[in-house]
């Protein structure tokens, strides 16, 4: 991570931070609402450090529905209050639990190893990270959402929104004729094209006038 990009992180988990605190957790959200007030924080902070993560909403997998996908980094969304710092408790365990079972499901549809993905959970005030180590599945004990836990997760949303795999999935919605970019991509093509061809001693008519009378 650059120093530049690294200054960014801890800046705006500075600014997370105090958003959860003084506007977000206040208001006692359920786990929908806690998700539509914190993702454009997400959102925010990908646009600012010139990420562009494949964001999936409610991700659908063998394993289940995920809450959101960027890429090769599953996020799984709780109440707030939820969670607890112990892997012994119920609702914690079973939470990192399903986001192994997501990330086991992702790594075939993504075409991934294991060891390229990552996992968080996250209710507000405790976050907890999912990854694979040393071939196995590590369940970090959860920690309080402070700062440094939430840069972490910054820097793992910024290094894990990379790396699209070239699945025939990906390929037909990136590049689909729907896509406004694809359309505009063929649309200049054309217009290149054309006035190449328009050029009756240029090297593309030419060439054009050789498959003609070939095809």
């Amino acid at each position: 991570m650059t120093a530049e990009l690294q200054a960014s992180v801890e800046d705006w988990a500075q600014r997370i931070y105090e958003t959860l605190q003084t506007d977000i957790l206040p208001q006692h959200p359920n786990e929908a609402k806690f998700r539509k007030l914190f993702e454009p924080l997400i959102e925010q902070f990908c646009k600012d450090v010139r990420v562009n993560p494949q964001s999936e909403p409610e991700y659908t997998l063998a394993t289940g529905r995920a809450d959101a996908v960027f890429s090769r980094l599953v996020i799984e969304y709780e109440r707030p209050g939820k969670l607890r710092p112990n892997l012994a408790h119920k609702a914690t365990a079973e939470s990192l639990e399903e986001v192994k079972r997501h990330l086991q499901g992702l790594a075939p549809q993504r075409q991934h190893k294991h060891d390229r993905l990552g996992g968080v959970i996250f209710d507000g005030y405790i976050i907890g990270f999912v990854r694979y180590v040393h071939d196995r599945w590590l369940l970090d004990i959860p920690s309080e959402a402070n700062v440094h836990a939430l840069a972490r997760f910054l820097s793992w949303l910024a290094g894990l929104s990379s790396g699209i795999a070239l699945t025939p999935e990906n390929l037909s919605r990136d590049f689909s004729l729907e896509q406004r970019r694809s359309a505009e991509i063929v649309r200049r093509l054309f217009q290149a094209l054309n006035k190449k061809l328009a050029a009756s001693n240029g090297l593309v008519a030419r060439l054009y006038e050789q498959w003609h009378i070939f095809f």
